[in-house]
């Protein structure tokens, strides 16, 4: 029997190196998916409220004090990451690089931190205290590492190319129907009169 093909029908995970050892990383089910869009939230929230936080010292105290209400009152009403602002920009990097929504943040070092801790938190719990220790692991590995976490990443949380093809066809191919009375048969061997022609 060969097994080529079947991790991702499986559903198996994927191995990583940080530090020397070795992690299985579990696949990336639709609840961590669930997890992940509620820490974007948060972030989210936090961002706007960040950005009139840093006014306070620019506005006269009273001026404040209404754009920090308005603010918080919206901040209670993200409940989700629009479809609209996943093709657009609203997350920023600590560099303050912009990213393009939710598959941009996901390939970034904190998106990169957050979905390892979340696959190595099922099978190694409590290794790792906060996404924030794998990204500062993340920051001191050379390129070459840094992308082969990342591939190993993908491959578990069926992110890459090959996952998009690894299950084979959807629906079954059609049956063969009868040709109708009196047709000429072809069997797709080339026989003397094809040759001819």
């Amino acid at each position: 029997m060969s097994g080529n093909g079947i991790a991702r029908p499986s559903g198996a995970g994927a191995t990583i190196t940080l530090n020397g050892e070795m992690f299985r990383l579990a696949p990336f089910t639709l609840r961590d998916w669930g997890e992940l869009e509620n820490h974007l939230i948060r972030e989210k929230r936090k961002l706007l409220l960040r950005d009139i936080a840093d006014q306070r010292d620019a506005l006269p105290p009273d001026v404040w004090q209404v754009e920090w209400d308005k603010a918080l009152e919206k901040a209670d009403k993200i409940t989700t990451i629009p479809e609209e602002e996943i093709a657009g920009t609203w997350y920023r990097d600590k560099s303050g690089k912009v990213v393009h929504g939710v598959p941009g943040w996901v390939d970034t070092r904190p998106g990169i931190a957050y979905t390892l801790w979340i696959m190595i938190e099922k099978t190694t719990p409590g290794r790792f205290k906060s996404p924030k220790e794998i990204e500062d692991i993340l920051l001191t590995l050379e390129p070459i590492d840094f992308a082969d976490i990342k591939t190993g990443r993908d491959q578990a949380a069926t992110l890459d190319e090959a996952a998009k093809n690894s299950t084979g066809p959807t629906s079954p191919p059609p049956l063969p129907t009868a040709p109708a009375a009196g047709a000429e048969i072809d069997s797709g061997i080339v026989g003397q009169e094809q040759k001819a022609a």
